[in-house]
């Protein structure tokens, strides 16, 4: 009978030793993977780095040209102003000067009869499309047009709407009984934009006025205090790099009306301003806001 051959001592010890090189050069493998690892964790975290600081500066360059913007725009109706002024100084007449024309006396005879309805009637139904996208409603509110005019671009905006009351305000007596004329039941009155209304209202109305007046901050803590807790201001003028009015005083572009609005309504409510354009137009030449006032 064969007996079975049986290792030699140095036989296995020779494969103990080529175990061992075997899994140290597994393990030199596994460092190697580790090592890769590393630097491609330090590749990635260096390019995260460099990616923050990107964004980092774009932040910068971009805070820089809104500020540039927003210096431009205040350049530019300074510059307004001065061709104002400069057309006064040049002597044109005084119908056609920017305060005389924003007067009581300057609307009177300005609203002695109403040339172009159309023009009213348009940008009241654009002002409808606005507030209709906006979830601004009319039905059933108390509502005041502050600055009316004619009431035309209030008629229009009204529409089929069934507001339970209307009021309308204005400086010009003439405009008024154009007015009471258009919306029979309208209840319309001189007042003073600059002095506190007597009475609240659900939905607050002033379009195309701000941009005439001296003092347009205390007109519009005027209409604030003219809205209810929980009801609603809405706001337009003209967009200020669009516009070119020698009647006007004030020149908003998009972004320097959000500053106004931002500086002088503060916390009154939730505040939405953006641009929109006449029915018949795709340029966006007037700015507008809505103020949802904070519920009592």
């Amino acid at each position: 009978m064969v007996q079975p051959e049986t290792k030699s001592t140095a036989q296995k010890l020779v494969e103990a030793r080529e175990m061992v090189q075997r899994k140290q050069e597994v393990i030199v493998k596994l460092n190697q993977r580790i090592a890769d690892q590393a630097e491609i964790i330090a590749r990635r975290d260096e390019a995260i780095v460099k990616l923050n600081q990107r964004i980092v500066d774009q932040a910068e360059i971009v805070a820089r040209r809104d500020e540039a913007i927003v210096r431009r725009d205040e350049a530019i109706g300074k510059l307004n102003n001065r061709l104002a002024s400069r057309d006064e100084r040049e002597g044109r007449d005084a119908e056609f000067q920017t305060l005389a024309h924003n007067s009581a006396e300057g609307m009177n005879a300005f609203f002695q009869q109403v040339d172009d309805r159309e023009i009213y009637t348009q940008f009241g139904l654009a002002v409808r499309a606005l507030m209709d996208s906006k979830a601004v409603p009319l039905d059933g509110v108390e509502l005041l047009d502050f600055g009316t005019g004619p009431g035309l671009a209030l008629k229009a905006l009204i529409g089929e709407a069934r507001p339970k009351r209307v009021v309308g305000y204005d400086f010009s007596e003439n405009a008024l009984q154009i007015a009471a004329a258009e919306i029979p039941g309208g209840q319309f009155g001189v007042a003073d934009i600059y002095q506190p209304t007597a009475e609240q209202f659900d939905l607050v109305l002033c379009m195309e006025v701000l941009e005439h007046l001296e003092y347009p901050e205390r007109a519009l803590a005027t209409l604030v205090g003219a809205v209810r807790p929980g009801g609603t201001l809405l706001l337009t003028v003209p967009q200020g790099r669009l516009d070119r009015s020698r009647y006007h005083v004030n020149f908003w572009s998009p972004e320097s009306w959000l500053r106004f609005l931002e500086r002088e309504i503060g916390t009154a409510g939730e505040v939405e301003a953006g641009t929109f354009a006449k029915m018949d137009e795709t340029v966006h030449r007037n700015n507008f806001a809505i103020l949802r006032k904070t519920p009592a």
